[in-house]
């Protein structure tokens, strides 16, 4: 049986990792430092950790995410979560992130 799996590792397809960028993180930080002052000064301790669980969990995610192309199609890959099948003559463009490593 051929699973998504044995054939990433079986050819030499081109895996691509995402990149957390700055500009994500102070984006997810400013919707849940609003929320957390409250929670915090009404030492509601059951709030701060479901807000950090899933602070931390949409971190994981993101940090997880994989393009992996395989011939004509592109598979989308979140840590052990089965992706999505994207054809490439489908995609319209493709355009650098805002914020970028620059050597």
């Amino acid at each position: 049986m051929k699973t998504t799996k044995n054939i990433i590792l079986k050819s030499g397809n081109k895996v691509f990792r995402s990149r957390i960028s700055i500009l994500l993180i102070v984006f997810v930080l400013a919707i849940f430092i609003p929320v957390s002052i409250p929670i915090i000064q009404n030492k509601v301790y059951q709030g701060i950790f479901v807000l950090g669980g899933t602070f931390f969990l949409l971190m994981f995610l993101l940090s997880g995410i994989r393009y992996i192309i395989l011939g004509s199609k592109m598979l989308l890959k979140i840590w052990f979560i089965p992706g999505w099948n994207i054809d490439i003559a489908d995609i319209r463009s493709v355009k650098r992130s805002l914020l970028r490593n620059r050597k």
